[in-house]
């Protein structure tokens, strides 16, 4: 039996694939906001009390 082009993209297999990949992504991004989120912190920190802190 052949089976259509929707059930050959959506095995389990490719979901798992694709799932992974948009989970990366994800984590990617959250980290990167999350170090951006850290800098404009510590700019701040200097523009309002003059201090620098050491990472």
């Amino acid at each position: 039996m052949k089976q259509n082009l929707i059930g050959k993209l959506l095995n389990c297999d490719s979901m798992l694939f694709i799932f992974t990949i948009a989970l990366s992504i994800f984590i990617l991004g959250v980290q990167i906001g999350i170090k951006h989120g850290r800098d404009l912190q510590l700019e701040d920190m200097r523009i309002k009390y003059g201090y620098s802190f050491s990472d």
